[in-house]
């Protein structure tokens, strides 16, 4: 299959998104490097705010094992389609066990904000290391791991003033 690559300054959206996709592969292997610390962190989460009371502990900390697991592999892959067969598989498994739909969305939301509390504990704690530039003075673009996340959506959201 050929490529036509678009240009933009010295990357082209094919590099772009390679590099966007590596990134997402090198954060899915950062989280399971701190699975255990992030699993224990949401368990103790959904406990506090009364969510999947029907699972006792330990079955709500095996079933949290297995969510955060479904979603690193689908972080890993790094496309739309693996995200949504992962939420499809996440509510679809919840709900037969007999989470109401709020309840799976609470959850989620839950593990999304312990992965990003994790994610600036990190990137806080590291020096700042500024972008390579080309000789002439002006910086080249880079992605940040967050910007691998919202993909080029968020670009297209912003207002022209």
């Amino acid at each position: 299959m050929a490529s036509i690559p678009i240009q933009a300054g010295d990357f082209t959206a094919e590099s772009t998104f390679t590099t966007g996709l590596e990134q997402l592969r090198e954060l899915a292997t950062q989280l399971r490097g701190n699975r255990t610390s992030l699993h224990a962190e949401w368990t103790r989460r959904m406990v506090r705010a009364g969510l999947l009371q029907f699972l006792d502990e330990e079955q709500l900390g095996t079933e949290a094992e297995w969510v955060l697991a479904q979603y690193l592999d689908a972080l890993e892959l790094g496309t739309p389609d693996a995200l949504e067969a992962y939420g499809n598989r996440l509510a679809e498994h919840l709900m037969q066990r007999g989470a109401e739909q709020s309840e799976v969305i609470a959850a989620v939301l839950l593990l999304r904000e312990v992965l990003v509390r994790w994610l600036l504990r990190k990137h806080h704690s590291q020096p700042h290391n500024p972008s390579p530039t080309d000789g002439e003075g002006s910086e080249r673009a880079t992605l940040a791991p967050s910007d691998a996340w919202r993909g080029s959506a968020s670009s297209s959201n912003r207002r022209d003033s």
